[in-house]
Order: structure tokens, then sequence, then C-alpha cells
């Protein structure tokens, strides 16, 4: 699935089985009240969510930027992510919590509302300018 100029107001991205998902562009706001509160949902070997682009924005602290497991990718190649209203309190619920297998999430750009530098791909930078981490290619 490859989706332009999108526009997700409480729903999300999804990827599960194998399944392949690229945001080019748009805006993901994530006003969602109930447990279910990731935006990026990727899940089981060979699934990859691609954000290329795009504005990401969440209406509480406790949403959740992704949740990516069991050999799951998520690549953020661009985008702005929390740099206007709230911040996640926890950017990404991965590492395998329900499963022996965790996600892998791989940074190579973008703007975000908090320190993305645990997830930084070598090669690449998260340089702080006030209240805004910019990761860069060093």
């Amino acid at each position: 699935v490859v989706l332009e100029n999108a526009n997700i107001n409480g729903g999300g991205i999804n990827a599960w089985n194998g399944g392949k998902v690229t945001f080019n562009s748009g805006k993901l706001y994530n006003n969602n009240t109930n447990t279910s509160r990731y935006s990026i949902w990727a899940y089981g070997e060979g699934s990859v969510v691609t954000i290329k682009n795009g504005d990401f924005t969440w209406s509480k602290p406790n949403n959740i930027l992704a949740w990516v497991a069991d050999g799951a990718v998520l690549k953020i190649e661009g985008g702005n992510f929390a740099v206007t209203g709230y911040i996640p309190s926890t950017p990404f619920a991965n590492v395998g919590y329900y499963t022996n297998e965790g996600g892998q999430i791989i940074i190579t750009g973008g703007n975000f509302g908090f320190n993305p530098s645990a997830w930084v791909a070598n090669g690449y930078t998260a340089t702080q300018n006030g209240t805004i981490w910019t990761v860069s290619k060093n």
C-alpha cells in the first residue's frame, strides 16, 4: 500500500505478516482514547512500514508513535513527529514485549519533538535545536 496526501484522523497504519506500507505524504492525527493508541503498528517477519514525509500529531501524551515487533521494520526517512501538540511519553513500543523477536526501527531523517537518538541509523545524527530534534546524515 502506498499512501499519498493521506488524511488519517484517529486511525493508523498497520502492516503485518509481510505487509508493506509506504506513507509518502499527508497527515496522521492520533486522537484515540482507548488502549489501542498506536499510530503505526507493524508485526511479523517481512512487514515494513516506510515513512517518507508527513505530519504526525497526538491528542494526548500516552499515545504511542509505533509498536514494532516480531521481525517487522519501521523506516522513518522524513516527516514531522510531535513537533506540535502532545509528545508521546513512550515514542516506540518495541523489543519483543509480546514475542521473543523484537522489531527494528531505523531513522534516517525527520523532525521530532522528542530525542530519537536511540533509533537513529549508523552514519546519521539527531541534533537538537530548541525543542525540535532533526535527523540528518553525518
